[in-house]
C-alpha cells in the first residue's frame, strides 16, 4: 500500500468517522478525541490532515462541490439532461453524506451552495436564454432558479429522495424553462 493510498485511506475513516458522529450531533459538539477515538487513529494523524472539525467538513463540502462544478462544466458543454441526471444520481447514490452534510447538525445551508455552485457554472448558459431581458432581469431570474433548485434539491434529499434522479431533473428543468418563457422574456 503506497503512501497515497495510506492518505486516501485514513482520510476515508476520518470522514466516515466525522459523518457517523455528525448524525448524532452537531459539529461543534464533536471533538477531535473522541474522532479519533472512534477512527482508531491518533490526533497528530488528524491534525497532520485537518485544521480541526469544523475544517474537516468544509474540505468535505469543498470536495463536493468541486463534483458539482464539473458536474455543472460537463451540462455546459453537452447534454445538459443527461449530466444533471448523472448528478442527481451521484447525490442519491451518497444519501447519507448529503443528507448528514445538509443537516441542522452539519451546514444547513448546504443544499443552497450546492444550488449556488451549479448556477454559478450555468449562469451564461442562461442569460444566453435570455437575449432580450436586461443584465438587472436576468439577475433575478437566475436568483429564483437558484433559490427554487436551492429549495426543490433540499426538499429532495431531506424526503428521502424517493423521486427518480431522472423524473426529479425534468422538473426542474420545466419549470426552469417555464420562468424564463414568461411574458416579456
Amino acid at each position: 500500500m503506497g503512501t497515497d493510498a495510506r492518505v486516501r485511506y485514513t482520510k476515508k475513516v476520518i470522514h466516515d468517522t466525522f459523518l457517523t458522529l455528525l448524525r448524532e450531533k452537531s459539529v461543534k459538539q464533536i471533538t477531535v478525541t473522541e474522532l479519533c477515538r472512534l477512527a482508531e487513529i491518533n490526533r497528530a494523524t488528524f491534525y497532520k490532515h485537518y485544521f480541526d472539525v469544523y475544517d474537516l467538513l468544509e474540505q468535505i463540502e469543498a470536495g463536493v462541490l468541486e463534483r458539482i462544478r464539473d458536474s455543472a462544466r460537463q451540462m455546459r458543454e453537452g447534454n445538459a439532461g443527461l449530466h444533471f441526471i448523472a448528478l442527481l444520481e451521484h447525490v442519491r447514490e451518497n444519501h447519507e453524506q448529503y443528507a448528514v452534510i445538509g443537516s441542522d447538525h452539519g451546514d444547513p445551508h448546504f443544499a443552497q451552495r450546492v444550488s449556488a455552485c451549479l448556477f454559478e457554472e450555468t449562469r451564461e448558459s442562461i442569460f444566453h436564454r435570455l437575449p432580450v431581458m436586461r443584465d438587472e432581469q436576468k439577475q433575478i431570474v437566475c436568483c429564483f432558479l437558484e433559490g427554487g433548485g436551492s429549495s426543490v434539491l433540499q426538499h429532495w434529499i431531506q424526503t428521502g429522495m424517493r423521486q427518480e434522479p431522472s423524473m426529479l431533473a425534468r422538473l426542474i428543468f420545466d419549470l426552469s424553462d417555464a420562468a424564463m418563457t414568461l411574458p416579456g422574456n
